[in-house]
């Protein structure tokens, strides 16, 4: 009940079934599918369909012997900035569990996309430049902007401090006549 913002998941293989009957249901869905051993992107995909799904899974070369992965339902319309995905990353010290004690960071970071972001399609899954927002796989793409001066409102770099992009939020908020506070 707390958690709503979680987006709908499965855990891989435990869950394929139910997965798949959901992907049935719902036909205009998207899931992004996260290896459990993955880093830096590598491994990560989105599914549109069941049929989609497994052959994606079958051209993994570990399926089915060990493989497990996370399963999330994809948001199709995310916010964007100057039409690009990303996403944050917060920073939480915590010191106790019991009474639980937390700190967060005053500062974050954004990590964005490198192509201007459509929904996906089957003609555009496969492009991770516009559909992942890991620093390393965006670090290779010819659109990655490297940054100058990071806290300016201005700046179109690809990694962004959290403080940058609250103020680019509210510049382009206001542009649309709403307050972002």
């Amino acid at each position: 009940e707390k958690f709503k913002f979680w987006p709908k998941s499965w855990l891989l293989p435990a869950e394929m079934d139910q997965l798949k009957r959901w992907l049935t249901k719902h036909k205009t869905a998207t899931v992004i599918v996260k290896p459990a051993d993955g880093s830096l992107g590598e491994g990560i995909f989105l599914a549109q369909s069941a049929s989609d799904l497994e052959a994606k899974l079958l051209a993994k070369p570990n399926w089915g012997g060990g493989f497990s992965a996370l399963a999330q339902r994809y948001l199709a319309d995310p916010l964007l900035i100057g039409g690009l995905k990303f996403d944050l990353r917060l920073y939480v010290v915590v010191t106790s569990m019991d009474p639980l004690t937390a700190y967060l960071c005053k500062e974050g970071l954004a990590r964005f996309c490198t192509t201007q972001y459509e929904q996906p399609t089957a003609q555009n899954s496969n492009q991770h430049y516009m559909h992942l927002t890991n620093f390393s796989v965006n670090k290779k793409s010819a659109g990655f902007v490297k940054a100058t001066d990071p806290f300016d409102v201005e700046t179109r770099a690809s990694k962004r401090p959290l403080s940058t992009l609250l103020r680019q939020i509210e510049v382009q908020e206001a542009a649309q006549g709403r307050l972002f506070d």
